[in-house]
């Protein structure tokens, strides 16, 4: 289980465990009831803990919830731009095996505020 003084999260691909490094994760998503977690590297991996446990835990000046799906790390936004007049879609600096990264209409004012630092002020 991940702590909030812990920097490390494990991870799981097939039966093999591994401890991963939080600043080397690019983005933690859902799909089909499973939390995937994608680094760096381009390395996806399964972890056992859901996203709203995950946002609780995780540096909120770092990490980002942008919808009910996907938590995004800042150090791996490249962009961002306003679609459907109201919503954020982000693109990562590492590809990622996901549909665009949107952030809702409810939370796009919030989003740029967190990307600016705005937030902790």
């Amino acid at each position: 289980m991940l702590m909030k003084t812990n920097n490390r999260i494990i991870v799981r691909k097939g039966t093999e465990h591994y401890p991963v490094i939080l600043d080397d994760i690019v983005l933690f998503y859902t799909e089909n009831r499973l939390t995937f977690v994608f680094t760096k590297n381009g390395t996806k991996y399964i972890t056992d803990e859901i996203l709203s446990n995950l946002e609780t835990m995780l540096n909120k000046e770092k990490f980002y919830r942008t919808n009910r799906q996907s938590i995004v790390n800042i150090d791996f936004i490249k962009s961002f731009r306003t679609i459907e007049k109201v919503k954020i879609s982000v693109e990562l600096a590492v590809p990622v095996a996901k549909d665009p990264i949107i952030v809702s209409q409810d939370s796009a004012a919030t989003f740029r505020k967190w990307i600016e630092g705005k937030l902790w002020q």
